[in-house]
């Protein structure tokens, strides 16, 4: 593969990206707070944004490694899987940009006991 068949894949897969995230964002999110089902998610567990980040990637990797051990996939495929969490990765980034002071507080406390 050259670079430019490189950059013309990376594309198709980025519109791809975009497509899933528009239509997610419009089943999952508020209109006017795109993040409002992670912000939900926070409240609902006791945890930060940024930590519902990190355990959505931590669901993707699971199943990743799932899947790349030989189980059987039903619903997403491993192609569906890495496209969610390179979703999951730009959406974090996001997220990140447009809320620098990022204050956390431990989920279930267990940082705490540390």
């Amino acid at each position: 593969m050259n670079s430019k068949e490189l950059l013309q894949s990376f594309k198709a897969i980025t519109d791809k990206m975009c497509g899933i995230i528009e239509k997610k964002n419009n089943d999952y999110a508020k209109n006017d707070d795109a993040f409002s089902n992670f912000k939900f998610c926070a409240d609902f567990s006791g945890c930060s944004v940024e930590q519902v980040f990190s355990n959505f990637l931590a669901v993707k990797f699971a199943r990743l490694k799932e899947l790349l051990n030989g189980k059987q996939a039903r619903n997403e495929s491993i192609e569906d899987t890495l496209i969610d969490l390179a979703n999951y990765c730009v959406l974090y980034k996001i997220y990140r940009d447009e809320n620098i002071q990022n204050q956390q507080k431990p989920c279930n406390n267990r940082e705490a006991e540390t």
